[in-house]
């Protein structure tokens, strides 16, 4: 007999068609596989934490949807609304406003230097959102930017900007 044959003969003597060593290798390595992925999957969300709190607004036209005017025409459609929608995801109730503000478009520091033209009050659980319908006016020819910006109350009566903003950017043309 040859060494190859001889070598097959051995291998074949350890684990022989009709022994069950082969599956019971093949079970252990899978039961292994499975603990390593359920560790780490455990291991990943105890170092993730949780989220960081934050707080978010948007706007959209009266029909839900990103189709907002960019260009309105004084007397004919100078005057229209959109929705604002402001979430919380803070971690406690707030108090918040929605402060709407129109100026000129060179004024991009935030929160913009100008007075409100309407604040809307909200009160939102963590994870609560509110809807506004907001109103926006533009009297005279020009470029504007319509700024929504939110602003909360962590404290009793301080009013503090959040940092978030939406801007719409409107050029008003005459008829």
């Amino acid at each position: 007999m040859t060494e190859k044959s001889q070598l097959l003969k051995r291998l074949g003597s350890v684990s022989g068609p009709n022994d069950n060593n082969g599956y019971v290798i093949a079970v252990a390595f899978t039961l292994v596989f499975i603990a390593a992925l359920a560790t780490g999957y455990f291991v990943y969300l105890a170092m993730a934490g949780s989220p960081e709190p934050f707080t978010t607004i948007y706007v959209l036209n009266s029909e839900r949807t990103l189709d907002l005017p960019e260009t309105v025409v004084i007397g004919q459609n100078n005057t229209f609304s959109v929705l604002v929608t402001a979430e919380n995801h803070m971690g406690k109730t707030l108090l918040f406003e929605i402060r709407l503000k129109i100026a000129e478009p060179d004024n991009t520091i935030f929160p913009v230097d100008t007075e409100p033209k309407n604040v809307y009050s909200l009160i939102l659980e963590n994870g609560g959102k509110s809807e506004e319908s907001a109103t926006v006016s533009i009297g005279n020819p020009g470029s504007y930017m319509v700024v929504f910006e939110l602003w909360t109350y962590e404290e009793a009566s301080v009013a503090k900007f959040t940092g978030n903003a939406c801007i719409l950017n409107i050029e008003a043309v005459s008829q």
